[in-house]
C-alpha cells in the first residue's frame, strides 16, 4: 500500500513538471495595400504603435511573458507529510498519514500554482490581444492589409 502511495506521489509530480504555459497568440502581421513605401510603413507603423500604447495603456515592449511560478506543489507535499504525520500519529500510523499527506498536500499545492499561472497567462494574453487590436485597426485606417 505504502509503495502504491509513493508511486503515486511520484507521478502527480512528474505530470506537473510536464504541464507548459500556453504561447501567446502571434503578433499581426501588415502588408502595405497601396504602394506604400519601407520608410512610409516604418513611420506609419511607430505612429500606430504609440496611438496602440495609449489607447490601452499596454506597452509590450515593456511586458514580458509572465514567469510560471513553481514550487507550491513541494512545499503543499510537506505541509501535508507535517500534517498527515500528526494525524496518522494519532491514529497510530504516522508513516502511513505522512505519505497521504505529501499526496494529498502535493495534489493541493499543485493545483494552487496551476490557478496562479493560469490567471496570469490569462491578464498577460487579454493584454497583448487589444494591443495588437489597436495597432491592427489604426494600420488598416491607414491602408495597409493587416492579417
Amino acid at each position: 500500500m505504502i509503495v502504491r502511495l509513493r508511486l503515486a506521489a511520484v507521478m502527480l509530480a512528474a505530470v506537473g513538471l510536464i504541464a507548459a504555459k500556453p504561447a501567446p497568440a502571434p503578433a499581426p502581421t501588415i502588408y502595405p495595400s497601396k504602394g506604400q513605401s519601407q520608410a512610409k510603413q516604418t513611420k506609419d507603423h511607430q505612429e500606430c504603435d504609440r496611438w496602440a500604447v495609449e489607447h490601452t495603456g499596454y506597452d509590450p515592449a515593456y511586458h514580458a511573458p509572465p514567469e510560471q511560478t513553481e514550487g507550491k506543489r513541494a512545499k503543499g507535499g510537506l505541509i501535508g507529510a507535517g500534517a498527515g504525520a500528526i494525524v496518522g500519529g494519532l491514529a497510530g500510523n504516522g508513516a502511513k498519514g505522512a505519505v497521504i499527506g505529501t499526496v494529498v498536500g502535493g495534489v493541493a499545492g499543485g493545483q494552487k500554482q496551476k490557478r496562479e499561472n493560469k490567471a496570469k497567462n490569462t491578464t498577460y494574453a487579454q493584454n497583448l490581444d487589444g494591443y495588437h487590436r489597436a495597432l491592427s485597426a489604426c494600420m488598416s485606417g491607414r491602408g495597409y492589409s493587416v492579417k
